[in-house]
């Protein structure tokens, strides 16, 4: 499994880190800023820690971390800031696949222009633990945004300031 740690990535054309199918790759205290989205990937596990990602933006999806298709992935301890997507997710997004962790990330003054998810964003996702998030004063519909998908948990997550709401 690939191992990502100590990075600075900044002013990227394109993303941070790209990663596709990937199982088990660690991506461990980075610093993401400038580039044109953060982190996306596509079908893997995940494990995403301890990063900085400020002042990323993309014209697609996702302007922080993106988590696309994935499964048992963990999003932890990770300050995503003040990123912005053209489209849906400014600062998270875990967009289908099952049984991820979102924890204890700080998701402060990030936006999405097409309105869905300027802090995070749970798109058609499933069996998902979302707690202990600091999400506030993001923009663009809602701090926390849910779009199908079932059974997922939200829990003890301070959610608060965000434009026009916080929860949807």
């Amino acid at each position: 499994s690939p191992k990502i740690t100590g990075n600075i990535i900044l002013n990227g054309t394109d993303r941070g880190i790209f990663g596709v199918s990937s199982s088990g790759a660690i991506i461990i205290a980075n610093y993401f800023e400038g580039n044109n989205g953060a982190f996306k990937t596509s079908a893997g596990t995940y494990f995403v820690r301890r990063n900085v990602v400020v002042n990323n933006h993309t014209d697609e999806n996702g302007g922080g971390l993106f988590c696309f298709n994935c499964s048992n992935s963990e999003l932890s301890y990770n300050i995503i800031a003040r990123n912005s997507a053209a489209a849906f997710g400014g600062g998270l997004i875990i967009s289908t696949g099952s049984n991820n962790k979102v924890l204890n990330n700080t998701v402060y003054g990030n936006a999405a222009g097409a309105s869905d998810g300027g802090g995070i964003l749970i798109f058609a996702t499933s069996n998902c633990d979302i707690r202990n998030n600091l999400v506030v004063f993001n923009s663009s519909k809602h701090g926390i945004f849910q779009n199908g998908g079932s059974g997922n948990v939200f829990e003890y997550n301070d959610v608060f300031g965000n434009i026009p709401s916080d929860y949807s």
